[in-house]
């Protein structure tokens, strides 16, 4: 059994090392994002320590798989989109390659995640202009993602 934490460090390792390299942005980037987790969920374990273990595992895909799939039944959808943006974010910090965009797109799958700007026929109209105010107050050029309801 593997802990939460050690889990998202599984994933959003997995998801930097897409292109066959971390760099050393997205290790930076993933450490910093990795002990705000720890502290949030209040574990005493240090973001590296937890990244070391991560990397001892990096080839193991069964283990990768069924974090992606625990990860994805147990938290919300709200949750699940949050992580997502920010694993984009933080894998983007060196510009993103087409093996971490279609990481990022089996993600969004598995997680049943979908890009914002897409619109669904049966939402209420007052989310519309929810959605007006977000997008002129967005200045980042990735994508952002939404929950699924």
């Amino acid at each position: 059994d593997y802990p939460l934490e050690f889990r998202l460090g599984l994933i959003v390792l997995a998801a930097a090392a897409a292109d066959g390299d971390v760099s050393e942005e997205e290790y930076d980037e993933i450490s910093t994002y990795m002990q705000t987790t720890l502290e949030k969920l209040g574990v005493t374990m240090s973001a590296k320590a937890i990244l070391k273990n991560c990397a001892k595992e990096k080839d193991n895909e069964d283990l990768l798989d069924e974090s992606i799939s625990l990860v994805g039944e147990y938290l919300s959808a709200a949750l699940l989109a949050k992580i997502l943006n920010d694993i984009r974010e933080i894998i983007g910090v060196d510009d993103l390659s087409e093996e971490e965009e279609e990481f990022l797109a089996t993600l969004t799958e598995t997680w049943q995640i979908e890009d914002s700007g897409e619109e669904e026929d049966d939402e209420e109209e007052g989310d519309d202009e929810d959605e007006e105010e977000e997008d002129d107050n967005e200045e980042e050029k990735a994508p952002k993602v939404r929950a699924v309801s």
